[in-house]
């Protein structure tokens, strides 16, 4: 009986540890689906009049597929690929890319690996309008076209499964900043920055 737990405890341990060595090939996606629907209610008291309103349901896609290869042990070097669209009934879809390369660092050994991740990359929205409004009856949609710097510093902790797959729990830091071009008279930029938290999922090939 003994030997046979000790069998089971080594097994475990075996299959429990990440393979982050060099030669590998890692995959890792993230996926997040919104759908929602928005009621609005207008009254007017002065004349005892209400009115509903029901929006068209907005739905939202964003996936992040990431690859990379492990040039040494625990080292990732890769492209973080992103992808979002916005799709309102009967209207169409908006919304932007990005394409990344990243570096990427794990520490310590055994199925609970903390990491270290930078990246910089470059994007771009599509099917994106500004408005304008001429007076208080006229406003002017223009396509536009707007570019994305994005920059990410942060770090988590994988989980692994077994020897190939693992969970990663992510936080970092973002800096994005959106540069819209309409003409040569008028150029406008937005800065974006904050802390987000993602869940993926990493396999080591």
């Amino acid at each position: 009986m003994k030997k046979i737990a000790l069998l089971i405890v080594t097994f475990c341990t075996i299959t429990i540890y990440g393979q982050t060595e060099k030669g590998s090939v890692f995959i890792g996606a993230q996926s997040n689906f919104n759908f929602s629907s928005s009621k609005y209610v207008t009254t007017n008291s002065s004349i005892n009049y209400s009115s509903s309103y029901t929006s068209d349901t907005t739905n939202n896609f964003t996936f992040t597929p990431q690859i990379g290869y492990l040039i040494f042990d625990n080292f990732v070097l890769g492209l973080d690929f992103k992808f979002s669209s916005t799709k309102v009934k009967g209207q169409d879809s908006n919304g932007f890319y990005t394409i990344s390369p990243f570096a990427k660092y794990y520490l310590l050994e055994g199925n609970l690996k903390p990491f270290l991740k930078a990246s910089l990359g470059l994007g771009s929205f599509f099917n994106s309008y500004q408005t304008y409004n001429v007076n208080s009856n006229v406003t002017i949609y223009e396509k536009v076209n707007t570019k994305i710097n994005t920059a990410r510093i942060g770090g988590g902790l994988a989980y692994f499964i077994n020897n190939t797959i693992a969970l990663e729990f992510n936080l970092d830091y973002f800096h994005d900043v959106y540069k819209t071009e309409t003409n040569p008279d008028y150029n406008n930029k937005q800065t974006h920055t904050g802390i987000q938290s993602t869940i993926g999922l990493a396999v080591f090939l």
